[in-house]
């Protein structure tokens, strides 16, 4: 695995965040490619000014390994570090941290001072920025717009921690192509809902550029959207402000309309459907709503998983970071 790699992880941790209402940071803590820490954001939940990301993987790898010191350790985290987690990042004697988006207010590697290149401190970790920044600035950016619609009186941008879908039963996500269907189940194989969707109409397939949908096994490495309305319109996994409408159509007749939630995807089986050319998350395969003109029940797609806006939102709210998910002939 490289840095964009561990970054993806970091940020499904970011995700478990969200999930329970906490700001989307995640961290993991990697040392001779073993991941032996992870953390995501959980002040609130936690009732701790200390329980950040960073802090969080650092302990669990401390825990693991029996050491407070981590030597030779890279710490990957989405949101460059503040003054606290720096200084916990020297005292673990970590040799590299790696992170994604800069931090106006709070940063420490540049954005508001740079402690990590003070000379008198005894330690000094190699530290570089901006891998996968768009994806790590966008999980902030969307919670945060949710955040403000939700005060508005739009609805809450995420559950609250005893009914989110990380703490709910675990299930798993069943995708035909053959029967153009997904289905949710439980982890005893019970079939808890059945919908209509529609993938590629290129057919199946895992290389890039290909327009096809990927096969295998994968997992939800993204939840995006969170408590936005239906409809919302998507580019880039950013939402646009924008509301998908007939008129809205008519006026952009080239999009592939992305709308209401993301679900993205990350496949599982190197070589196959992870890894190289036939990287499944690279590809921007999504699970995600769409127009309710769309026909489902055929292939149409350009690779994605397409789904009504309402089956989407009931979808969304019933699975967390790491839910399986098989797509199969």
């Amino acid at each position: 695995m490289n840095d964009e790699d561990y970054m993806r992880e970091a940020l499904a941790l970011a995700q478990a965040a969200a999930s329970r209402g906490e700001v989307p940071v995640g961290a993991l803590v990697v040392r001779d490619g073993e991941i032996i820490g992870r953390g995501f954001n959980a002040p609130i939940g936690e009732s701790d000014p200390t329980a950040h990301a960073e802090i969080a993987a650092l302990r669990d790898a401390a825990r693991r390994v029996g050491n407070y010191r981590l030597p030779g350790a890279t710490l990957y985290v989405t949101l460059e570090p503040c003054a606290m987690c720096a200084g916990a990042i020297m005292h673990a004697r970590i040799a590299r941290v790696v992170y994604g988006a800069r931090d106006a207010k709070t940063g420490v590697h540049g954005s508001v001072l740079d402690l990590f290149a003070v000379e008198k401190l005894n330690h000094h970790a190699v530290v570089e920025g901006g891998v996968l920044a768009e994806e790590c600035s966008h999980s902030l950016s969307a919670f945060f717009a949710a955040r403000r619609a939700a005060k508005k009186g739009r609805p809450a941008p995420v559950a609250p921690a005893d009914s989110s879908p990380a703490s709910a039963a675990p299930v798993h996500i069943d995708i035909s192509l053959a029967a153009q269907t997904l289905s949710l189940l439980d982890a005893g194989g019970t079939l808890l809902a059945r919908y209509p969707v529609s993938t590629a109409a290129n057919g199946p397939g895992e290389c890039a550029d290909s327009g096809c949908t990927p096969r295998g096994l994968h997992l939800v490495r993204a939840r995006i959207g969170a408590g936005l309305p239906a409809n919302t319109v998507f580019r880039a996994r950013r939402p646009t402000g924008e509301i998908y409408s007939p008129e809205l159509a008519r006026q952009f007749p080239e999009r592939d309309w992305i709308l209401t939630r993301i679900l993205w995807l990350s496949g599982c089986e190197p070589g196959r459907n992870r890894g190289g050319k036939v990287d499944t998350m690279r590809r921007y395969i999504y699970i995600h709503g769409t127009p309710d003109a769309v026909p489902l029940g055929v292939p149409g797609s350009h690779g994605c998983i397409r789904m009504r806006n309402a089956d989407i939102v009931e979808l969304f709210d019933r699975v967390a970071p790491y839910t399986r998910v098989l797509i199969r002939d």
